[in-house]
């Protein structure tokens, strides 16, 4: 049997955290979903609060059927995570009842993607979460993210 190189446990590991925050995103897709059945609108969130945890208008509070620990990118670094929150909404939807091309629209990217000295948090890129409930993992950032990147 031939050898296994090292690299490949840590790319495997890598992709697994990949796919465990698609699927977190996945889950606050169906809460979005629900809030918009029950609201007739997006939630009026904030873009990322200073206090998520204690923000009502934090999205984490906003969609708080989601478990707190499902608001934290795995790959995340601690500095990150220790806000209780690494996604970022997309406040330009907030209180909108529609959207005109939803499978292009996001409505939550990692926190990273407006850092220009943060990482990708994955091998493929960003985890974005669409107004369809899609998720998507890309190196290409929607503009308005990539025009607020610091």
């Amino acid at each position: 049997m031939g050898k296994i190189p090292q690299g490949s446990f840590t790319v495997v590991k890598q992709k697994g955290v990949e796919t465990q925050c698609k699927l977190n995103m996945q889950q606050m897709g169906q809460a979005l979903t629900m809030y918009m059945l029950e609201n007739d609108a997006f939630p009026d969130a904030s873009f990322f609060s200073s206090d998520p945890s204690g923000d009502p208008k934090s999205i984490n509070n906003v969609l708080s059927t989601i478990p707190k620990k499902m608001w934290i990118c795995p790959s995340s670094p601690p500095e990150l995570a220790k806000h209780g929150l690494t996604y970022i909404y997309n406040d330009n939807l907030a209180g909108k009842r529609a959207v005109a091309n939803p499978s292009k629209t996001w409505v939550l990217i990692e926190v990273n993607a407006v850092s220009k000295v943060s990482p990708m948090p994955h091998p493929g890129g960003y985890n974005i979460l669409f107004a369809d409930g899609h998720v998507a993992t890309s190196r290409s950032l929607p503009p308005d993210v990539a025009k607020a990147r610091r």
